[in-house]
């Protein structure tokens, strides 16, 4: 059973590099969590449960909160050779430009890129826990340096 939300992330950053980052903030709120590996076809898809209960209990309940306001999640991670998006540009481009401005429409063209999924139990504005687990993810996604 798939009742989670979709939060696609597109990033250059290695999927190991990332994994590495990742579960270290993760261990941050869950010290001792089980990670399955579903991988499978190319694409990487990791199960993250808190622990055994929470694990079994999936099958029956699917990513729904527990009494503890967590959930199991998924990271789905794919490799693309070139992307072609339409995007809206909502918030500020690094560095700033001189100027402000207003969201616009623009396109992106990029390739040798990653594709990062992340499954979550609810919306990121309405989900305390999934807006963590988002945060996690953009914040190991970062390159430094």
């Amino acid at each position: 059973m798939i009742t989670g939300v979709d939060n696609v992330i597109f990033s250059d950053k290695d999927f190991n590099k990332f994994k590495i980052e990742f579960n270290k903030k993760i261990t941050s709120f869950w010290k001792d969590f089980i990670v399955e590996d579903l991988s499978e076809d190319g694409q990487i898809d990791l199960f993250y449960a808190k622990d055994k209960e929470m694990y079994d209990r999936h099958d029956d309940v699917g990513f729904v909160i527990n009494e503890k306001g967590e959930s199991c999640f998924l990271v789905l991670h794919s490799k693309l050779s070139s992307v072609d998006l339409n995007i809206i540009v909502e918030e500020q481009i690094t560095p700033a430009l001189e100027f402000d401005v207003e969201s616009y429409n623009s396109k992106l063209i990029l390739s040798n890129l990653y594709m990062y999924t992340l499954v979550t139990p609810g919306l990121i504005d309405e989900c305390e826990f999934s807006r963590k687990l988002y945060d996690a993810l953009c914040s190991s996604l970062k390159i430094e340096g």
